[in-house]
């Protein structure tokens, strides 16, 4: 026998409610508790974040239907009513699943740090040991200066996902820091800044007592921190010596597809020291 179920408008409202009460605190429960027990790494996050979604839509059509029978909105037998709604509801949470965690698997690829550093800057850094996350050696009181060196020490106790992107770059700095490092090698250090945090970041390169060895494109930056700079081609230095001197070579930038921003003269600007 085939049985057809008349859901009023105001029982809509009610689904829907329940839908986002229910599922949100499931699935945030489920989410927190297992990634406390599961080790701290990435996939344990994306497999948690699976299982909080595939689960939390169940649980928001069981208190539906506990509505529903409380409410005596219907005729047909309660079981039969959960049977159905779940039976459909499942297959929904399932894809709801699926899409959650290949949604928070890609996020935790390209940020790690919102696993392994969210709990704060005075957190220890951990390295990667036989394929393990090992505590750094500490090295007390160097990270509370490294944080003061950055202009940080305001934010210690801030996830440093919670952190505006300069500032974070400004923390990463500080992680090398605390480790008392003679050489700081740094990557593209200006790539994705705004003007402001760009000087801010180039201020602080200046006020280190360490030798900086950068790599970059970003030849105004280089001009402004690098007194001596490499020309590397196709693996081989293809040139050296000062920066405003290589800089103002037209033939030699040309040889190696180097070009100035629009509008922009080497010859207008005092070089950093």
């Amino acid at each position: 026998m085939c049985h057809i179920f008349r859901i009023a408008p105001l029982d809509k409202g009610v689904n829907v409610t329940d839908m986002a009460i229910v599922t949100t605190v499931v699935s945030y429960a489920v989410f927190r508790g297992l990634v406390k027990v599961l080790p701290r790494r990435r996939s344990s996050v994306t497999a948690a974040s699976f299982a909080a979604a595939l689960l939390s839509v169940p649980a928001a059509v069981v208190a539906f239907t506990l509505m529903y029978a409380l409410g005596g909105t219907t005729d047909v037998p309660i079981g039969r009513v959960a049977t159905a709604m779940i039976g459909v509801h499942a297959l929904i949470g399932l894809g709801e699943a699926v899409i959650t965690a290949l949604t928070v698997g890609a996020v935790v690829a390209v940020r790690p740090d919102l696993v392994h550093g969210a709990r704060g800057l005075r957190q220890r850094l951990r390295l990667r040991v036989g394929g393990e996350l090992v505590d750094a050696p500490a090295a007390e009181p160097a990270p509370a200066a490294a944080l003061e060196g950055v202009g940080m020490q305001d934010f210690a106790d801030r996830p440093p996902h919670h952190l505006p992107f300069g500032q974070r770059r400004r923390v990463a700095v500080a992680t090398v820091l605390a480790m008392e490092p003679e050489i700081l090698v740094l990557d593209e250090p200006s790539s994705n800044l705004d003007p402001a945090s760009r000087r801010e970041l180039a201020d602080i390169l200046r006020s280190l007592d360490v030798t900086v060895l950068m790599v970059t494109h970003d030849l105004p930056y280089a001009l402004e921190l690098c007194p001596r700079p490499l020309v590397l081609s196709d693996g081989v230095i293809a040139a050296d010596g000062p920066t405003g001197t290589l800089l103002c070579d037209e033939e030699l930038m040309r040889a190696h597809r180097l070009e100035l921003p629009f509008g922009f003269d080497p010859r207008s600007v005092t070089m950093g020291a």
